[in-house]
């Protein structure tokens, strides 16, 4: 099996919004590998509410388990503080598998964007 490649996502915080950029074709390792570093840096961070911003331009495709996989992270960052998403998708199917991982969730609001200014 291959070995998750932590330069598929990078997370960075700016005040009280994380900002995440994905990068290359994930498999459902590559999920939870990103899921366990997400989960590390919000509880260090110990930030009562926080947004996202998640780029996801580079981002190529993810297995179906890969997809499967976020609509846990999605319930367990609502959970922990998280009151919304920007995103910033370079195709129409991104935004569909977005929306896919979102729907029959009663969620933070998501809103995609085209640049990360606009974000």
């Amino acid at each position: 099996m291959k070995r998750p490649d932590q330069r598929k996502f990078d997370i960075t915080r700016r005040g009280e919004i994380y900002v995440i950029r994905f990068a290359q074709e994930w498999i459902l390792d590559d999920a939870k590998t990103f899921f366990a570093a997400y989960k590390e840096t919000v509880k260090r961070d110990r930030l009562k509410k926080f947004g996202v911003l998640s780029d996801m331009r580079l981002l190529l495709l993810g297995t179906p388990e890969a997809v499967e996989f976020f609509q846990g992270i999605g319930d367990w960052a609502q959970r922990n503080g998280q009151v919304g998403r920007a995103q910033l998708l370079s195709t129409g199917y991104e935004e569909f598998l977005v929306q896919r991982i979102d729907t029959t969730k009663n969620r933070f609001p998501a809103r995609s964007f085209e640049t990360e200014d606009e974000a």
